[in-house]
């Protein structure tokens, strides 16, 4: 079996810390742009979408959860536009449980993504999904017999947000099961 190849890009300098922890390494910065360094990637991550002025647009970690993406902002001069690097947004563990409850993603738990880091987005966002179905009931109810198409209105939002209840409550229950069964990175890491 060979070693999985370890990827190197440029990155934006006030940035490239922030793939240190995960196995990440901080290259010589970039002849041509003050901006930018060279950075191999932590062990199986991988580039994403878009590549402006040689600089990947997203970064994906070793089970394809979005890590980070890079920030531009485009100006207008006299000479025509141009692009400078506004950073790296680096994404919390809410944005892996938006996948797997929103988009049905694989649960994958390890030492960025663990249970207790994870939970409370999972139980914001089944009171809030709880609200809005509520509200979406009253306000059709309310509009029912004025305003017929805009109660129809509501009652499809109210059915999305049931949809997407439904998907947030099972990884809060996935997450609460984590925790009661006692879940540590040394014992539930994905591989």
């Amino acid at each position: 079996m060979t070693a999985p190849t370890r990827q190197t890009i440029k990155f934006p300098r006030s940035d490239a810390h922030q793939l240190l922890p995960w196995g990440g390494k901080i290259g010589a910065r970039v002849s041509d742009d003050k901006q930018l360094v060279h950075v191999t990637l932590p062990d199986g991550w991988s580039t994403g979408w878009g590549n402006r002025h040689g600089v990947p647009g997203a970064l994906r970690d070793q089970h394809g959860r979005l890590r980070a993406s890079v920030c531009w902002t485009t100006h207008m001069g006299r000479d025509g536009n141009y692009e400078t690097i506004d950073g790296a947004h680096f994404y919390e563990p809410g944005s892996h449980a938006f996948d797997v409850a929103e988009n049905g993603a694989l649960l994958v738990l390890d030492t960025w993504a663990q249970p207790s880091l994870m939970i409370s987005v999972a139980a914001e966002r089944v009171t809030a999904f709880h609200d809005l179905i509520s509200l979406s009931i009253r306000e059709g109810a309310r509009w029912r017999d004025e305003q017929p198409a805009h109660a129809r209105k509501l009652d499809t939002d109210r059915q999305g947000y049931e949809k997407k209840l439904a998907g947030w409550t099972e990884l809060f229950e996935r997450l609460t099961d984590e925790i009661r069964n006692g879940w540590t990175v040394a014992s539930g890491a994905a591989a």
